[in-house]
């Protein structure tokens, strides 16, 4: 049974998560996890959300009342950072000088998507990568 937070949230969105929330730690980890199972991945979602809820910092919190999840398309780390240098390039300023506004965002993540087939990842593989939680 999924905790209580866990319950309302949709699978892609759980997913999406719990690939972020992977990163942290899974060095250490990483010899005896089977990378390559989506089981792995729930499990670990499952296993931080329950840790996390049973933190001082998760009682503290403000619940919000929605969630809004962006999904920029063909936003690669280098487009991002050419749109940051032609942003600071318009204010008279070094591109390492501003940040995009999202960047300015309490939470926020980088997901990598690739084809089985192709270098680039083409947006409706992507999207489907996306939704069904085959990333």
């Amino acid at each position: 049974m999924l905790p209580t937070v866990l319950s309302t949230v949709p699978k892609c969105l759980l997913f999406f998560i719990a690939v972020i929330l992977s990163q942290y730690k899974i060095e250490s980890k990483s010899s005896s996890l089977d990378v390559t199972d989506p089981e792995t991945w729930k499990k670990l979602a499952v296993e931080r959300f329950s840790k996390f809820e049973q933190s001082l910092y998760y009682s503290s919190l403000k619940r919000p009342k929605n969630i809004i999840l962006f999904i920029g398309d063909g936003m690669s780390l280098s487009t991002v950072t050419g749109a940051r240098y032609l942003k600071a390039e318009k204010m008279n300023l070094l591109g390492g000088d501003v940040q995009l506004e999202w960047e300015n965002w309490p939470v926020a993540s980088l997901v990598r998507t690739l084809n089985s087939d192709r270098l680039t990842t083409d947006s409706g593989s992507a999207a489907t990568a996306f939704m069904s939680g085959k990333l």
